[in-house]
């Protein structure tokens, strides 16, 4: 039998010298992470409208989730379920459920109450992370009927920024939940000041994300991906590119493969939030489509810290 094509892997001839070359990335995403926030502890790791969170913040934010979860019955290799739009509350949800050693599964935010229904079953979700609009109108009730989820955690989109632009944010915020309501608040946990459980830190062969496809053809099904696969492409991708820098953090954290931590060179430009929302998809395709029409950016004052509520004025 003639030796197989893959093994002579032709694909190696349109690598450049340094794509080709050995690289030895971090063990996982959060040991990437938390090696960034140690090198610039100060440096802005996400701006959303007039808010902005540095790296040691965000470390902080979600080491209080990490903590809230594994308070909450949360164990080491189960599924945290994360369907929210391109915030910092995606952000520190993703950390704060690694740091609890679990598995993120990324949930498209204009799911159907069925799609979702879909993978918290067939992924056998622990917890739920989402938006507290989607759990006000129906997912509550998926939550409830999927056979493993326990653990519900509600964000708004209000929340790590004060400007409220109509053109994205044209809703009013929620009132408080009900004494039967069994989901929290991700932003007053984060606030909570929790350590990271211990003995959950992960490892490279760890899966990092389940990503399930469209279901265009089938039934959506789940692909695994560990950390050691995101972080050696991740590295693969910085060591592509002309600059020593590494290329800067997506703008949509549910795509991103090569966050700017994932890189050992120091941390590059701050995660500018998109301006997506549920009520402006479109638009939010436009502009990112189209720079010059792009929305103003965020005014120029100082912004605020959001480790701590704003002081009342």
């Amino acid at each position: 039998m003639s030796e197989s094509v893959y093994a002579a892997k032709p694909w190696l001839a349109l690598l450049s010298e340094a794509q080709r070359a050995p690289v030895s990335p971090a063990r996982t995403l959060v040991h990437a992470f938390r090696a960034a926030a140690s090198r610039a502890p100060g440096h802005p790791a996400l701006v959303y409208f007039d808010g902005r969170l540095d790296y040691r913040e965000t470390d902080a934010l979600s080491d209080s989730v990490a903590g809230h979860l594994a308070a909450r019955g949360l164990r080491r290799g189960d599924r945290v379920a994360i369907m929210l739009q391109n915030t910092p509350q995606f952000v520190i949800a993703l950390l704060g459920a690694w740091k609890a050693g679990a598995t993120v599964v990324p949930l498209n935010p204009m799911y159907k109450s069925g799609e979702v229904g879909h993978v918290l079953k067939d992924a056998g979700v622990s917890a739920l992370v989402c938006s507290d609009r989607a759990w006000g109108s129906g997912l509550r009730a998926t939550a409830e009927a999927a056979p493993d989820v326990r653990i519900a955690v509600t964000a708004c989109e209000l929340d790590l920024q004060t400007r409220n632009d109509p053109r994205v944010l044209g809703f009013e915020r929620l009132p408080a939940p009900g004494g039967d309501d069994w989901a929290d608040d991700l932003v007053t946990v984060a606030r909570q000041g929790l350590a990271t459980p211990a003995g959950r830190e992960l490892g490279a062969a760890d899966v990092a994300l389940i990503s399930y496809t469209s279901g265009t053809s089938g039934t959506p099904k789940g692909a695994m991906n560990s950390h050691g696969n995101i972080m050696v492409n991740a590295e693969r991708q910085r060591r592509g590119t002309p600059s020593r820098r590494a290329p800067p953090t997506s703008r949509s954290p549910r795509s991103s493969t090569s966050p700017a931590w994932c890189a050992s060179s120091p941390p590059a430009s701050p995660t500018r939030a998109p301006w997506s929302s549920p009520t402006a998809s479109r638009r939010a395709s436009s502009w990112k489509r189209s720079p010059s029409t792009a929305p103003p950016t965020p005014s120029a004052r100082r912004p605020r810290s959001w480790r701590s509520p704003p002081t009342p004025a």
